[in-house]
This record gives C-alpha cells, sequence and structure tokens, in this order.
C-alpha cells in the first residue's frame, strides 16, 4: 500500500516592484591640466591594464599634476579608511576601476 505524502508548494512574484532612482554626476572640472588624479583599483583581473590605459590617455590630453594610485586590498570591501581619507586630502578628481 503506497500512503500519499500532501506538499505544499510556495511561489513567489518575481516581478517585484520597481523604484526610480536618480543620481546626479559629481560635478566635474572644466580641465584635468594642473589637477591631482586618483586612481583606485579594485584588486581584480585586468583592472590594473584598464586604469593603466586611461590614466595614459589622461596624461596625453592633459598636464597632470600628480596621479596617486591605490589598490583595495579586496575587490568586496570598501577601501580603508585611512588610505580614503589620505586620498580625499591629495586629490582633486578620481577614478574608480572595476576589473573583469
Amino acid at each position: 500500500m503506497v500512503i500519499a505524502e500532501e506538499i505544499t508548494l510556495a511561489f513567489m512574484d518575481p516581478r517585484g516592484s520597481v523604484r526610480k532612482m536618480t543620481n546626479n554626476l559629481a560635478p566635474r572640472p572644466p580641465d584635468l591640466s594642473g589637477k591631482v588624479l586618483g586612481v583606485v583599483d579594485d584588486g581584480l583581473p585586468n583592472c590594473d591594464d584598464l586604469l593603466g590605459g586611461v590614466t595614459e590617455e589622461l596624461g596625453k590630453r592633459y598636464r597632470l599634476a600628480d596621479v596617486i594610485r591605490v589598490v583595495k586590498p579586496s575587490f568586496s570591501s570598501p577601501l580603508p579608511k585611512a588610505a580614503h581619507d589620505e586620498l580625499a586630502r591629495r586629490i582633486d578628481v578620481a577614478i574608480v576601476g572595476v576589473g573583469i
């Protein structure tokens, strides 16, 4: 004799709701000449190549005063506070890269 077991399944509606969000871009300086560029590498593969290429191209187009580059200890964690504070004191603009 076979006894049928009753199973209950729950279904969730995957559509959810969409919240519209607007984010304003940070103000940009009209020219990078004479500016100190901060470059934050997330540490993932290829990020150093990507940011190196971008930095090289910006260096050709503008007379950057300096480039300060930091690599995060882990792509999944934020930049350590000390490194963040140091960059904030020293740079005018920043590029943050994501590797693939």
